[in-house]
């Protein structure tokens, strides 16, 4: 029964985008898991990028709220694209 609770946990992490907690979680539970299965750990690692562009990672909310982000630590999103990330950033 515990098992299937922490995987219902994993899975809601992944789902909910937070790929960083999700993979430091699996590896500190199933030390080895990730690593002797390299395709999921590629698939997870991709994901966490996205995440990351999208700035829905825990990653990037643990740095906005750093107080070495430049800009203050405002982890709001709006739907207009941060300068930093876009493009074309005067755009």
């Amino acid at each position: 029964m515990i098992s299937l609770m922490i995987f219902t946990g994993i899975q809601n992490l992944v789902l909910s985008g937070q790929m960083s907690e999700a993979i430091n979680i699996t590896n500190q539970l199933y030390p080895g898991l990730l690593e002797s299965r390299p395709n999921l750990l590629f698939k997870l690692k991709c994901r966490q990028f996205v995440e990351m562009i999208n700035g829905t990672d825990s990653e990037i909310h643990h740095s906005l709220k750093s107080p070495r982000h430049i800009g203050g630590g405002s982890t709001t999103h709006s739907n207009k694209s941060s300068p930093a990330l876009s493009p074309h950033p005067y755009s």
